[in-house]
Formats: structure tokens, C-alpha cells, sequence
């Protein structure tokens, strides 16, 4: 028998009969010797024994089977007699289970090579160790085996010397606490709502996701924004799972009731941001990236991904040839609903030249076809609505990308070291900011789509109007420096307090070498100084065309503006007797660590919640499967295990009313990297 059928095949067989005790106790969680094959006759069981440890209570019991005849399993032989010894961890919250989890799997594979150590299909997370022993003559191949598995607030730790008795129990706990669950009113289900989003040109997917107890209804309330934050009217929204629809109206907002049955109804709202403008022309490509096909006769003779920018209906870019790991410049043109692509995919140093032309339109809204010619000739396609867009909101120190604070005089540039970056339009020590994208690695630029400076001003002084331009530095062969106008990045007025953003898309795309200058341009007195400690970027880049599963790292909904009780207006988590509002956050940053949460709500008066320790503002509590997940002092530290992580963030409300609120923005610090997401109430 092969070595790794050893680990898997024991899920086949099982020694439990079928039985509907309700189960009321973790006690009762074990099964019985009755409710297992052979029964009484055939099993000792030793009782469970109970001990506090710390914030866990461990519950223990110990089987011993015994039969006259030995019995084969997928040609295994069984031992006649055999002991299966269970440990059920129940902690009071999730964070805490883990941490128990994480210290018995490392004990359990502490004497194990890696080949002896195996996922289970148990519980959120699980291994199987098994341990051969010396294997004795005229006796089948013998080994300790153990499982250990996290499910919501409970580790289970299984012993067996008999590998299938160990895996029917490790399912037998696991079904039981189901019913344990059920039966205290406990119902830690995921639910997800799809939404499609259809806007007369392009169709895109968002969702939405929640926990709760038999949620019958949830009532969602939104606004559709294209890429450029504008209001989208006659989007149709449907969910999926339903098939109900309604049309966002002239402001772009929406109302849907999704119905499922019979239960509690909860309300929630959703801003669904677009990865597109749905303003000008219909145009059969846009700048993006896109997988492109290439069929003959049905059989595939090109697979590739396209990474194009479209400029006055230009295009260049690059075509990336999937199977030969190689990259080719491409040219061409969109008409409309018509483009034409031209690849120069000539090998470096090769006297035999190589050229693709694809030409073709849409079809549909997200679908462009047509005849490729040349070099693999055929059929192509093109899905345009293949790969979503992924956001982030990093500090631009984890970018890679440099803004400086510089004074240019007769050639020569000067920077400077203060922390704020003021920029005047005056002629008198005019000062600029030097932005270097030629060493940025903050996403592979593959995948890359465009790129927003988010500037906070400090405090400004603008008569009329004035302009923020964007210069190419231009270094000549003595070092001189000058600058280059390229074109105007934003019109600033005096009305401008808070934050700008700058699209610098097109400065990380099509880098300079020597870099770029922003500067001022205005009333000879006219200033703007902007806070040189928080600069971030807002990064738009597509999923990993590898692994098709693009991720959105923070999604956020309203749930609840009188949610359970949890915390107060203290830094520290502490009841108060007033409802709290619960915000539902969905993180995918797999194999990462949550570190911190700072939620704002602007409204009448701006407020602030986070889980920084001993801060001035009131603590978050961060609850998932009904656990709060915070550290004794209010702090969290929480591994991301899966893609689809939902929490809920409980906040005090106060005397804060929702119809007041106008948006709320979400802040995550993962592995020291901060993204962050919206809601817009209003």
C-alpha cells in the first residue's frame, strides 16, 4: 500500500450508528458507547472529565474497543482491540481557540517529518499526524495517529492507534457540535449576497457579505459610483441568488429587499464602485488588462494576457504569451466597437520576423471577437469582464514609489528634509515635489491599472484659482536640472480644504528615468502646504491572471445602527447598556495578520473609533462567530486564515443618529500595510 493512502483513506468507513439526541451539553458531544458500532458489548468508555484552563474549559474521555475477530478495511487489517482518546477545547472566543490550536498541532508535529503530516476535512482548519510504529512480524503495519482541528470557538484533539477510529470521531465531535450549536440558538452561518450590476454597456459583480441568526430578509440601500466617484442612474441591480432587480435612480441610488423565507430582517448599506466611467464613447477596448484567446479549428494555438493603454483611441502595450513566459510590444487602434492590435512578437537576435494582427469588435457588452492573422492564426476572444479590479490604499513609503520636497534655482535642485511639503506659485524660493515612479514595486506592473496621489492639505491661500501641473525633469549632460510642462493634474480653490487626489497613472506606467516635478502654478501669493507623513496611494491593479481568483482586501457594510451591546466610549472593551452600531467587515488577505482597525464616520461632528491601546478615541470590538477577538487590552493581533473572513466591528454610538451620517471609512493595517474601503449613507 502506497504511504499516502495511509493518511486519506480512513474518511471511508465508519463505526458510528445514525442517532438524534439533542445535545445540550459539550459533555453530551461525545457520542455515547450505544451510538457506536458494536455498542455496549464492544466499548469501554471512561467518562468525561472537565478542567478549567485559563479562558478554555477542556473536556476529556477515552474509548477502548475490543472484538474477537479482526476485520479488513481496503485491505488494512484492524487490530481487534484499539483505544481512541478525545480532548474538546471549548474557549471563550475564537482568537483564543486558535491560540490553543496553534499550540497542539506544533506539539502533535513536533516528532513528524513532513510527509507524515496531512490537512483534514474538519473543522475552519486541521492536520492529521500519523506516526508509524516498528512494524512486527506476522502483524499489520501499526502507528499513532492524531488529529487536531479548530471549528468556531472549540479545538478538538483526537489519539488513535486505530486510524479510522480516530477519523470517524474527529466527524462524530464535529456533527455534534453542530447540533450543540443549533440547540443553544447559536447559528455561525456566512451568508453572501451577489449583486450584478448592468449598466446598458458593461456588466460587473460585487457581493456582499454577512453573519447572523436566521436572517430572513436583508434590506440593502446603496449608491452605484463609476471610477471616477460619479453617481451611475439606470444601473440595474440584481441579486443573484433571487433574481430580484431594481434601477438605481437619477442620484444612482438603489434599494433592494432580498427575500429568503421566514426569520429575522436586518438592513444594510453598500456602495458599489464601478472599475469603469460610464460616461463618452462605447469603445470595444480601454485601457485594462484582458486574457486573449486564439482558436483553430477548436483547438488552441495562442493563450495570452493583454495589458494596453488606450490614449485618443491609441493603443500600445504589451501582449504577455502565457506559455513562453515572454512579453511583445503591440500597437493599434479602437474604432468604436472595431480594434485592431498589432503584435511585434520577433525574438530578439531572430533573422525571422513574427507578427500577429488581431482584428475584431464587441459582440457583446464584455465579449470582443474576431480573426487573428499571421503567426497562429485563427479565432480570438476576448472576455473583458474576465479579471475584477483589486484596491488598495498603501502608505506611499511601501510602494516603492519616492515624493520629495525640492527647490529648484539656476539649474540646481535642493531638497529638503521638513516634514510638510508646501508648494507656492510665486517666483521667491519656489518649491516643488519630486516624484520618482522608475523603482516602484509595490504591485507587479503586469497587472497594474492606475494609481491616485492622495495629498492631505495642511493649510492653504488661493485668490482665485490655481493650478497643480505635472513636469518631466530633464537632467542635461552637465546636470542641470530643468522641467518639461506635461499637462495639469488639478484646479485648486480656496473652497479646497481636506484631501486631493492626483492621477499619477500615467507617471508609473511610462516611467522617467530622471523622474517628475509637481508644482503650483497661480496668483504670485497663492500657496498650498500638504502633510509630508501620510501620503498614500490609490492603487488599482487586476487579480493574478495565474490563479483567476482576484480579491478585494476590505469590503465593508452597515449592518446594524442598534446592534448588541459590546462596548462603550472607553479605549477599552466594556459593556454600557446602550445599543452599539455594527459595521460588517470582509477582509481577503489570506495567510496575513489583521493588525489594527480605525473606522471614521462623517457626520455631524467627525468620529473616530480604533483598537490602538490607551488612544483618546473608543475601542472597537472585533467579533467573529460571536467571539470577541480583541486582546485584554482592547489591541488585536488576528491570522487571516482564508479569503472570505467576516467580522463584525462593534462601535459606541452615542448620541450619533444615522440619518446624520454621510459616509463611513474603514482603515486596516495588514502586515503593516494599510488599505482601507467606504460606505456613503447619503
Amino acid at each position: 500500500m502506497k504511504k499516502t493512502l495511509l493518511i486519506t483513506i480512513f474518511i471511508f468507513y465508519s463505526f458510528f450508528t445514525s442517532f438524534a439526541e439533542e445535545i445540550k451539553t459539550v459533555a453530551d458531544i461525545f457520542p455515547k458507547a450505544s451510538q457506536m458500532k458494536g455498542g455496549s458489548s464492544s466499548w469501554i468508555v471512561a467518562g468525561v472529565v472537565a478542567e478549567k484552563r485559563d479562558r478554555c474549559t477542556v473536556y476529556e474521555n477515552t474509548y477502548a474497543y475490543y472484538s474477537t475477530k479482526k476485520e479488513k478495511i481496503l485491505d488494512i487489517e484492524r487490530e481487534n482491540t484499539y483505544v481512541v482518546s478525545a480532548r474538546i477545547f471549548e474557549c471563550d472566543n475564537f482568537a483564543e481557540a486558535l491560540k490553543n490550536y496553534k499550540e497542539l498541532a506544533d506539539i502533535s508535529k513536533k516528532h513528524a517529518n513532513r510527509k507524515q503530516v496531512a490537512p483534514v476535512p474538519f473543522g475552519e482548519q486541521g492536520i492529521m499526524v500519523a506516526l508509524p510504529l516498528q512494524k512486527k512480524q506476522g502483524k499489520s503495519q501499526q502507528a499513532n495517529f492524531y488529529i487536531t482541528y479548530i471549528f468556531r470557538n472549540f479545538v478538538i484533539q483526537v489519539y488513535s492507534d486505530d486510524g479510522f477510529a480516530q477519523m470517524d470521531m474527529s466527524g462524530a465531535i464535529e456533527s455534534n457540535i453542530y447540533k450543540y450549536l443549533k440547540t443553544k440558538g447559536i447559528n455561525y452561518a456566512v451568508n453572501r449576497i451577489n449583486l450584478k450590476v448592468e449598466t446598458g454597456t458593461a456588466l460587473y459583480m460585487d457581493s456582499l457579505s454577512f453573519t447572523g441568526d436566521k436572517i430572513a430578509s436583508v434590506l440593502i440601500s446603496g449608491i452605484v459610483l463609476d471610477v471616477n466617484n460619479k453617481p451611475v442612474p439606470d444601473a440595474k441591480i440584481t441579486a443573484v441568488e433571487t433574481n430580484q432587480s431594481v434601477v438605481s435612480d437619477k442620484n444612482g441610488r438603489f434599494s433592494i429587499n432580498v427575500n429568503s423565507g421566514k426569520g429575522k430582517s436586518i438592513s444594510m448599506v453598500k456602495t458599489i464602485m464601478l472599475p469603469f466611467s460610464i460616461s463618452g464613447e462605447r469603445l470595444a477596448l480601454s485601457t485594462g488588462f484582458y486574457p486573449i484567446e486564439v482558436k483553430n479549428k477548436g483547438k488552441e494555438v495562442f493563450s495570452g494576457l493583454l495589458n494596453i493603454l488606450v490614449k485618443n483611441n491609441r493603443v500600445s502595450g504589451y501582449l504577455i504569451d502565457t506559455n513562453l513566459n515572454k512579453r511583445f510590444p503591440v500597437t493599434g487602434y479602437v474604432r468604436g466597437d472595431n480594434v485592431t492590435i498589432d503584435t511585434d512578437c520577433t525574438e530578439p537576435g531572430s533573422t525571422l520576423n513574427c507578427r500577429k494582427i488581431f482584428k475584431g469588435s464587441l459582440v457583446s457588452d464584455y465579449i470582443v471577437q474576431g480573426k487573428a492573422i499571421g503567426v497562429g492564426s485563427g479565432d480570438f476572444i476576448i472576455d473583458k469582464n474576465k479579471f475584477t479590479i483589486i484596491t488598495e490604499s498603501p502608505y506611499i513609503r511601501d510602494t516603492g514609489i519616492a515624493l520629495n520636497l525640492s527647490v529648484l534655482q539656476n539649474g540646481v535642485q535642493k531638497y529638503s528634509s521638513q516634514k510638510n511639503m508646501p508648494l507656492n506659485a510665486g517666483t521667491a524660493n519656489k518649491s516643488y515635489l519630486e516624484l520618482k515612479t522608475n523603482d516602484f514595486i509595490g504591485k507587479d506592473m503586469l497587472y497594474f491599472k492606475e494609481a491616485f496621489l492622495k495629498l492631505n492639505i495642511l493649510g492653504l491661500n488661493i485668490k482665485n484659482k490655481a493650478e497643480i501641473v505635472l513636469f518631466k525633469k530633464v537632467v542635461d549632460k552637465n546636470g542641470y536640472v530643468s522641467m518639461q510642462r506635461i499637462a495639469p493634474l488639478k484646479t485648486i480653490t480656496k473652497e479646497d480644504k481636506n484631501e486631493i487626489k492626483l492621477d499619477i497613472s500615467s507617471q508609473i506606467r511610462q516611467p522617467n528615468e530622471q523622474g517628475y516635478f509637481i508644482g503650483l502654478i497661480g496668483d504670485e501669493k497663492d500657496y498650498i502646504i500638504f502633510n509630508g507623513s501620510n501620503v498614500s496611494i490609490d492603487l488599482s491593479y487586476y487579480g493574478n491572471a495565474a490563479s483567476y481568483k482576484p480579491r478585494k482586501v476590505l469590503s465593508i457594510a452597515l449592518k446594524d445602527f442598534d446592534g448588541e451591546d459590546m462596548v462603550s466610549n472607553k479605549g477599552y472593551i466594556e459593556k454600557d447598556g446602550s445599543s452599539d452600531i455594527v459595521i460588517s467587515l470582509n477582509v481577503s488577505a489570506r495567510g496575513r495578520n489583521l493588525e489594527q482597525i480605525e473606522i471614521i464616520a462623517d457626520a455631524d461632528t467627525r468620529r473616530v473609533w480604533n483598537t490602538v491601546i490607551d488612544d483618546i478615541y473608543p475601542a472597537i470590538a472585533v467579533l467573529q462567530n460571536g467571539g470577541i477577538l480583541n486582546e485584554d487590552d482592547s489591541s488585536i493581533n488576528i491570522p487571516l486564515k482564508s479569503d472570505d473572513e467576516i467580522f463584525d466591528l462593534h462601535l459606541y454610538k452615542g448620541s450619533l443618529k444615522e440619518e446624520n451620517i454621510t459616509k463611513i471609512t474603514v482603515k486596516a493595517v495588514i502586515d503593516g500595510k494599510l488599505y482601507e474601503d467606504f460606505i456613503l449613507l447619503k
